[in-house]
């Protein structure tokens, strides 16, 4: 007597599982592209040795950062200044206009540490009219040791919808492929429960 498969192909078990390798494997793509674009997070900021002054353009407006590194290079200089800093007093000035910018503390304390730079969040900004602006940088009391403050962005948005991109294509596939998996699963226990439904 020939015993025939009864409900669905058990064939959808191994589609269920491929949807949800597909899905992993995207993350994965996804994942290193935030990687990659959080390593050149250094490499965005634009670097001020304080005290002292320097002109910075603005290409995009938003939200931005000054840094403090305390461990930092540039021009084959390297410096250690320790983790605290204190009397630094800090002005962003537009070329254009003349006008201020405000600067504020941070509502929380961004870090990062890549290769030989390490440092965190000092102050905050918003550049609202992109252009070309005046950073200085000066002890309110007296003089002090040379430090490294750094401004840019304090996480790069196309890493963050990478990552969140990636996330959201993971658990997307994986409930689609345990979907497929379970209702599989479901009708063929169902089928083989049938009266007169063969047995497979």
């Amino acid at each position: 007597m020939n015993q025939h498969e009864s409900g669905p192909s058990a064939l959808f078990y191994g589609l269920g599982a491929l949807v949800i390798l597909a899905g992993l494997v995207i993350f994965v793509v996804f994942l290193m592209q935030s990687l990659t674009s959080l390593t050149g997070l250094t490499d965005s900021l634009t670097q001020v040795v304080a005290p002292g002054t320097k002109e910075i353009e603005f290409s995009e407006p938003g939200r931005y950062s000054v840094f403090y590194e305390h461990n930092s290079v540039i021009g084959g200089r390297v410096y250690r200044t320790g983790e605290n800093i204190h009397g630094m007093q800090c002005t962003l000035i537009s070329r254009e206009t003349g006008e201020e910018v405000t600067l504020s503390p941070p509502s929380g304390k961004t870090s990062y540490h890549m290769g030989s730079r390490q440092g965190y969040s000092l102050l905050r900004f918003t550049i609202d009219t992109p252009g070309t602006y005046e950073f200085s940088a000066q002890y309110s009391e007296g003089a002090g040791p040379q430090v490294v403050l750094a401004l840019g962005r304090a996480f790069p948005i196309k890493a963050i919808m990478a990552l969140m991109s990636g996330i959201g294509i993971l658990v997307g596939t994986f409930l689609i492929g345990a979907l497929i998996i379970v209702v599989t699963l479901i009708k063929r226990h169902r089928a083989r429960k049938q009266p007169g439904a063969p047995y497979g």
